[in-house]
């Protein structure tokens, strides 16, 4: 069963790819920018020995604005590339900001750590982590060679300031992946039925407004099955509860070992299965039909086959909506209940 909640053109770049996420990110930027703009104003308002030359009071201004950008833009509709310049402009600034500094660079330079850390807790690749990160520790130790005078305590000061940069990305990241860890388990047990490890309700429709979102925006078609085991009720009566829910588990692998990579197998509730198959057409959803109509015989039913009655619809033809395309479906599977319902009635009579 595959997951629809990464995004498409970046599925394991951001440390959460949803538009909230991406906003989140953003204003995180923009908090970070305006922090380090703020708490520099002091510093550079302090220092005398020697003065540093007034371009230097720019720089608080520049995190402002660089926050306030930060604020503005719609990350939720750009592309995932685009955060990566984020971290790179803030280790230009504070580059800028311990050049024009001269001699007292080192007490801005310690802004690096909030680069660091927007990276670690932005990226969830590690080697986007670990660049950022690089190229951060390469503008911290710049000062060593353009600053001959100031070399000796410029190293010293990279000494101490290397380590702590890596170790603060190091302690966020895995911070954030413990975190991460513990949503994916909660997403999973959210997300899957106790009883046969498939896909529940709330997954059929959040795939469904995620596939029916994709296919629009390529104009192509999906197709959703819907099945009802023939006669659950008396495997209940007859053999117990605990031969039902063993049958309903043998539907469950049945049926995701039938389908392919990409379609979501879920159960709906008591003997109600659905089967999402992205890029399906009318003939599609009836040949899906048909392999999953004659997988599920394998499953023995006392001394018979199992049956099943399945109805499938086809978006865009059968409907825009979730609700449109289950209805036509269920509508589809009940027709074909009750033709089976006549067709044994019929053979009973002759």
């Amino acid at each position: 069963m595959t997951r629809p909640f990464l995004l498409e053109n970046s599925p394991s770049t951001l440390w959460d790819s949803d538009a909230a996420g991406r906003r989140a990110i953003g204003r995180l930027a923009g908090i970070l920018f305006s922090a380090g703009g703020l708490a520099s104003v002091p510093a550079i308002r302090l220092m005398e020995h020697p003065t540093p030359s007034g371009a230097v009071n720019l720089l608080p201004f520049l995190a402002f604005v660089s926050g306030i950008v930060c604020f503005l833009v719609p990350w939720d509709r750009l592309h995932c590339a685009w955060f990566h310049l984020v971290p790179a402009i803030g280790t230009a600034e504070v580059a800028l900001s311990v050049w024009a500094v001269g001699t007292h660079g080192s007490v801005v330079s310690w802004f690096y750590v909030f680069v660091v850390v927007f990276a670690a807790l932005a990226f969830r690749e590690r080697t986007a982590v670990a660049a950022q990160v690089a190229f951060a520790s390469g503008a911290l130790a710049a000062p060593i060679l353009y600053a001959p005078e100031t070399a000796r305590d410029n190293l010293v000061r990279a000494m101490v300031a290397l380590p702590t940069l890596m170790v603060a990305a190091a302690v966020v990241t895995f911070l954030r992946e413990r975190l991460e860890a513990g949503q994916d388990a909660l997403r999973e047990v959210a997300e899957r039925d106790p009883l046969t490890g498939v896909g529940n309700y709330r997954t059929l429709y959040e795939r469904l407004d995620y596939e029916i979102a994709r296919h629009e925006r390529h104009n192509r078609r999906f197709a959703v099955a819907l099945l009802d085991l023939d006669d659950f009720k008396q495997v209940n009566e007859v053999y117990g509860h605990l031969t039902g829910d063993r049958l309903l588990q043998d539907v469950g692998r049945v049926l995701t070992g039938s389908g392919r990579r990409e379609d979501t197998v879920a159960r709906q509730g008591g003997d109600e299965f659905s089967v999402l198959a992205p890029e399906s057409g009318p003939v599609d959803a009836l040949a899906l039909a048909r392999r999953l109509e004659r997988a599920l015989r394998r499953v023995r039913v006392g001394d018979g086959p199992l049956t099943t009655s399945i109805g499938y619809a086809v978006y865009p033809d059968h409907g825009t909506t979730p609700e449109a395309l289950l209805a036509h479906a269920d509508s589809a599977l009940w027709d074909s209940k009750h033709g089976r319902r006549e067709d044994a009635a019929v053979q009973e009579a002759s």
